[in-house]
């Protein structure tokens, strides 16, 4: 073998020694894309004497969102100040689990859900690329008030107001941190009625079809003990019957 064949292998093996041993390049992948979508985080929270629920939401709820986590339900004398304390502790939970750009979910321990498993995971892939801050999964059947703005993708409201509900939502990274900001604000009050104020300001949207709807009977997140199958909380939304007309946000 001469030198410059020699030469040519001891360089060739080099090349491979450098290559091998260079550091990996670190990769990040959004919750939204089709690697994380089955992983985003998601969070219920429930009171430790309610043991029904809780098996509720780890039987029937986890298929759906399989990285469902607990969130203690803080017990108050006052109803709405330990519900808004724990969704402050839920929030928080949300921001660890995730990076700028990225959603997480928080439901109550009432919440069932309202499409069929196959469907479910497409609709939370498309809520993930719409650039919302806050989208509601849920919200009390009040079609007359509801303040709801058509968008161009038929499967999103923009939400100024008129109803709501904290049963279930999306919540970017970033606006978690304003509803702690805000949330912090305002003890002894509904969470689900104070957020109202931010909604002008940012993207809110409403989901169409309703991903969950509150389960009818015992109540125990809020200041109502008993909710009947009639209540607004716990019927689906009344789309055909939405008066538009209540928009005043152009």
């Amino acid at each position: 073998m001469n030198n410059s064949v020699l030469v040519l292998i001891l360089i060739l093996i080099s090349s491979l020694l450098i290559f091998l041993s260079r550091p990996k390049k670190e990769t990040f992948v959004q919750n939204g894309s089709e690697g994380m979508q089955k992983g985003i985080p998601s969070f219920f929270i429930n009171l430790d004497k309610d043991v029904e629920n809780r098996k509720y939401m780890e039987s029937v709820v986890k298929p759906y969102l399989p990285t469902l986590k607990r969130i203690p339900g803080i017990l108050h004398k006052v109803g709405r100040e330990g519900c808004r304390r724990a969704h402050i502790n839920a929030q928080r939970a949300g921001i660890q689990s995730t990076k700028p750009g990225e959603y997480y979910i928080i439901l109550e321990d009432d919440a069932k859900p309202n499409v069929p498993l196959s469907k479910f995971s497409d609709y939370i892939k498309e809520c993930q690329t719409v650039g919302a801050d806050l989208i509601l999964l849920n919200v009390q059947n009040r079609p007359d008030t509801a303040v709801l703005q058509e968008t161009s993708n038929p499967r999103f409201y923009k939400a100024y107001g008129g109803t709501g509900s904290g049963l279930s939502y999306m919540v970017k990274h970033e606006f978690g941190k304003k509803l702690i900001d805000h949330w912090e604000q305002f003890p002894n009050s509904h969470i689900d009625w104070v957020w109202h104020d931010l909604w002008p300001d940012n993207s809110v949207y409403v989901h169409r079809p309703l991903l969950f709807l509150m389960k009818p009977g015992k109540s125990t997140t809020g200041d109502v003990v008993w909710r009947d199958t009639d209540d607004s909380a716990c019927q689906d939304f009344d789309w055909e019957n939405l008066n538009l007309d209540n928009v005043g946000y152009k």
